[in-house]
């Protein structure tokens, strides 16, 4: 298991919250938990009764993840809301050929929440990939009540907030 900790493109629009992710890879399967701690209360979060796959996620509060195979220019997008809204994009080069991924119908999702912290907890198939390996930039997009957006990353690689870059692909993950 491999814990990052994710941090605001821009340190002024950041608000008083540590977020961090724990990324594994079980089998074919790739878990992360995402963990908000500190002031979430100053968080715009989306609700929700039952997690479904939903477009436009990254409008407000939303984890994402970005993986794909070294030396391909094909990857995948993963958008995770706070209350467990999902869906997951294929994209056949940067920023390019985006659709939805049919082939995943579900994800399975937990998500605690209390006063201080917010855990989020995704199980993805990787789709096939069981004997690739594979690069993972994990990713948040994080709205205040305020309506201000932050861009929180693992590593950002680019001059501007720009999750879709290769170079910011720095969690390798090798095949099982």
């Amino acid at each position: 298991m491999i814990t990052k900790s994710l941090v605001p493109f821009v340190k002024a629009e950041t608000p008083t919250i540590d977020l961090s992710v724990k990324v594994d890879r079980q089998g074919n399967f790739l878990v992360l938990k995402y963990e908000m701690t500190g002031a979430i209360e100053s968080i715009l979060m989306a609700e929700g009764d039952f997690p479904t796959r939903r477009i436009g996620l990254w409008e407000t509060s939303c984890f994402e993840y970005f993986f794909g195979v070294p030396g391909q220019d094909y990857y995948w997008e993963v958008n995770l809301s706070t209350a467990g809204h999902w869906n997951i994009f294929r994209l056949e080069n940067y920023r390019s050929g985006f659709r939805e991924e049919l082939a995943i119908e579900a994800l399975s999702v937990s998500v605690n929440r209390s006063a201080f912290s917010l855990e989020t907890r995704f199980n993805l198939s990787l789709l096939g990939l069981e004997k690739s390996e594979i690069e993972l930039s994990v990713t948040a997009v994080i709205a205040d009540q305020l309506g201000e957006i932050s861009y929180w990353a693992v590593c950002h690689a680019g001059v501007e907030a720009d999750f879709h870059l290769r170079d910011s692909f720095v969690i390798q993950l090798n095949s099982v």
